[in-house]
């Protein structure tokens, strides 16, 4: 009785299965686009200036329905004497298949603290939907080498040179 129970269940499921792809329904895209919802409910509370940890307790509860695959690690590194970490939160899910920089939005934290959120403090994502593979964003012709050169540097990340997150820009 009981595996005649069980194999029900189970011919039940597959069924339900076969019927949403028969639909187009992509759990993975739905799991994705309900933890933008939750991160934009979210993201308005975190303010420059907020500890890390309160910031990642905040929205990391937000990506828990995100695969793995569809995330992005945080980059970790020193400039000068202080850490630098930035953590990427899924925002955004464009219908292409792919996975880039532009669906995600950067914070970045120096010694523990918030000091900026989105990618203008980093000069940009390097990849954007609708583009083929991980092609980088156009960027402007490098300024002058000069000591000391910020905007050398973000442009440098722009364009997606592995060596210049672990750079010191002054």
């Amino acid at each position: 009785m009981c595996q005649k129970i069980l194999a029900g269940i189970i011919f039940g499921l597959t069924g339900c299965t076969a019927m949403q792809e028969q639909l187009g329904f992509d759990p993975v895209s739905a799991n994705i686009d309900g933890a933008v919802a939750k991160y934009a409910e979210a993201a308005g509370r975190v303010r420059l200036g907020d500890s890390r940890s309160d910031v990642l307790a905040l929205l990391e509860p937000t990506q828990k329905g995100v695969p793995a695959v569809h995330r992005k690690s945080p980059d970790k590194y020193f400039e000068g004497n202080s850490s630098v970490e930035i953590f990427y939160f899924r925002s955004g899910r464009s219908a292409d298949g792919l996975t880039t920089d532009d669906e995600f939005t950067p914070y970045q934290f120096r010694d523990g603290k918030l000091v900026s959120i989105g990618w203008a403090a980093l000069g940009g994502p390097k990849t954007v939907a609708g583009r083929t593979g991980a092609e980088p964003t156009p960027s402007s012709s490098p300024p002058p080498r000069t000591p000391g050169n910020n905007v050398l540097c973000r442009d440098a990340v722009a364009r997606g040179d592995q060596g210049a997150m672990m750079v010191h820009c002054d």
